[in-house]
């Protein structure tokens, strides 16, 4: 009985330090789990604040896209009814804003143009400025009716009283062609008409 007591007491340290060691394994687990719990926790925070967060940006979008079709369907009612009622009269509020866009446009173009102004001060004029070409324009007279020999007050027969004859054409003289007067056909003459019946 003596040994088996002694191993019994044997036995009791490896039992107690094997649920030492169980129980230490068990605690971290517990603790692991408990990390990842945490984490995912904070995770689904944050996707549920991100969802928040699309689900207004959704609503937002929705009404706004709502006001603009109600504005479309007032201004479509609005066009329609103008055209009804005054087919020739604009409406002066599409005339305002269409020469308010026309002036909006020239006052940027205006800005655009001072501040390349501004730019060429600053640079000291090294860049040249490039300026359109204009063609220079043909001399004509009117007395004579011709481009390009003289001008007006050039022309020689700007001091005569009569007034200057009309420049003719140079045509060639056509050549005369053979006519046959029996047959009534050009390309021979009535002597050498080939139709002997007449």
């Amino acid at each position: 009985m003596q040994i088996e007591e002694v191993a019994d007491v044997a036995e009791q340290p490896r039992c107690l330090s094997a649920r030492k060691c169980d129980n230490d394994l068990l605690k971290e687990e517990k603790n692991l789990s408990s990390h990842k719990i945490e984490a995912l926790l904070a995770e689904v925070k944050q996707l549920s604040g991100s969802n928040e967060s699309l689900k207004s940006q959704f609503e937002n979008v929705r009404r706004e896209n709502n006001e603009l079709k109600n504005k479309l369907a007032a201004q479509t009612a609005n066009i329609t009814n103008t055209t009804n009622n005054n087919a020739n009269e604009p409406d002066p509020d599409v005339t305002i804003s269409f020469l308010n866009s026309i002036i909006a446009d020239q006052q940027h173009e205006l800005a655009v143009l001072k501040e390349e102004n501004q730019q060429l001060k600053n640079q000291g004029q090294s860049v040249p400025i490039k300026l359109p070409r204009t063609k220079a324009p043909r001399l004509f007279c009117d007395i004579c009716d011709f481009f390009d020999l003289h001008d007006t007050e050039d022309c020689p027969k700007q001091g005569a009283d009569s007034p200057p004859p009309k420049p003719r054409h140079l045509r060639k003289p056509m050549e005369e062609r053979p006519y046959c007067d029996s047959c009534e056909m050009f390309g021979h003459n009535s002597g050498e008409c080939p139709d002997e019946t007449f």
